[in-house]
């Protein structure tokens, strides 16, 4: 297909879409470099021919599916939140929530996983039909004395694990507890693989930036549910973004982990680990903790097989999801195309491309007010490349209108490269407005 004909398709197609497109050539079998993690893949792989085009990790309900506005991690009064359920899923619908996720302290002196806990989620549930709860915890990870939190979702009716959970693996003030992989081990077995897993506020109590790398490698060797880290911390309304207080702070509100190019989720990704980090939960505790309401600021877009919780759960796996601040940007989708596939790769997938040319497409939908009512724009989008474990951005572009705003032919290497992207909003007087969305792998051949 012509660049001319790629190009006049789109814009007929999408009214308000913004693409980067990049003409990428010369895709050939050649040196073998380690693809994504199979193990940890939301998807089997199927079996491909070695000279055809093929798409692994295959999301089925790519092009059917529906965006929900989801919140995985928000606190109430049976931790330190300031709030009851019914308030905080209440507020979550106001604003634009569909799905709110529950996930209060795993310690073990709070009332977290308790029968009146699952009682009041139930309760809220059937008060509000109209948003999904997913029920959870935030678990301290041994041996980190509270210093490390994990958030641990599941599917309502089958929760009720969580209990066995907090008392058998939550490491706050509790020396004697079990490794961290023992307990992931737990989950994937007791949970029957209806558990999502995921590191909040990454990069906060930590002083050495590769240590991140070290305790995801290791927490997602034995996990299939283990699948990223929160790329933006919740708190987002501090003056210390984030509370994030120590040597590593936040830079245009996400963790230093996410927005470094080369960071540590790009050396992840370039080493062939399957994690997601597009992703800004609220952290909700109390406005005056500084704290935006679930849906307020921070959005998480999930692009769901369904409106359930548990297909969120199933998309969070997938890796099909992106998240902004401010409702800068909406309906975000980094796809990969090359000929003789039947659809575009999406994030969370893998293209063989058995060495034929691809094109790489950002899309999206710029809402003309943001969540706050202001005016809105995006100022500048990125694409950012790994390949042989070494990051960089290789394409830039203000968006104009619905025009595609940047054309650039690359050569990708037979190793294969890992594509993410993310746009920006230039703010004069504080940190800028950001959205980020997962990678999308693509192999040489089927060697690779």
């Amino acid at each position: 297909m012509s660049t001319e004909r790629f190009m006049l398709r789109r814009q007929l197609e999408t009214t308000f879409a913004v693409a980067i497109l990049l003409v990428i050539s010369g895709c050939s079998e050649g040196d073998r470099q380690s693809g994504p993690d199979d193990k940890n893949a939301a998807f089997k792989v199927e079996s491909v021919q070695e000279d055809q085009p093929a798409i692994l990790n295959r999301i089925p309900w790519i092009g059917k599916g529906h965006w929900l506005k989801v919140d995985t991690h928000a606190h109430t009064t049976f931790s330190d939140g300031k709030f009851p359920i019914i308030a905080v899923v209440e507020s979550a619908r106001n604003h634009g929530c569909d799905v709110i996720a529950i996930t209060d302290h795993a310690s073990h002196d709070l009332g977290a996983a308790t029968e009146q806990y699952f009682a009041q989620i139930r309760a809220a549930q059937k008060q509000f039909p109209e948003i999904e709860i997913i029920p959870g915890l935030e678990w301290n990870v041994p041996p980190y004395d509270g210093d490390e939190h994990v958030t641990v979702l599941t599917n309502p009716g089958n929760d009720a694990w969580l209990r066995q959970f907090k008392e058998d693996f939550d490491g706050y003030e509790n020396t004697e507890v079990p490794p961290a992989l023992e307990a992931l081990r737990w989950v994937d077995k007791t949970a029957d693989g209806e558990a999502v897993l995921l590191l909040n506020h990454p990069s906060r109590k930590r002083v050495d930036p590769k240590s991140i790398v070290v305790d995801m490698v290791n927490w997602q060797s034995d996990s299939q549910s283990f699948i990223g880290f929160a790329g933006a911390p919740g708190h987002q309304n501090k003056a210390e973004v984030g509370s994030y207080l120590g040597k590593l702070t936040t830079i245009d509100r996400w963790d230093p982990a996410t927005e470094r190019i080369g960071g540590g989720w790009d050396q992840l990704l370039g080493s062939g680990h399957r994690i997601f980090a597009a992703l800004a939960p609220s952290d909700f505790h109390s406005p005056a903790y500084g704290d935006y309401w679930p849906g307020e600021f921070s959005e998480t877009w999930v692009y769901s097989p369904d409106r359930s919780a548990g297909g969120t759960l199933q998309a969070l796996k997938a890796g099909s999801f992106f998240a902004n601040h401010g409702g800068i940007a909406q309906h975000v989708v980094l796809s990969v195309e090359c000929q003789g596939l039947e659809r575009p790769v999406q994030p969370g997938e893998t293209l063989i491309a058995a060495g034929k040319p691809v094109d790489v497409l950002l899309e999206m939908q710029i809402p003309e007010l943001d969540l706050q009512g202001n005016a809105n724009s995006i100022d500048e989008i990125e694409l950012i490349a790994i390949v042989d474990g070494d990051a960089s951005i290789i394409a830039k572009s203000t968006p104009k209108g619905t025009q595609t705003p940047l054309l650039q032919n690359f050569q990708v290497p037979s190793a294969g490269v890992v594509f993410r992207a993310r746009g920006r909003r230039v703010v004069t007087d504080g940190p800028d407005l950001m959205f980020y969305t997962n990678p999308v792998w693509v192999l040489a051949s089927s060697k690779s």
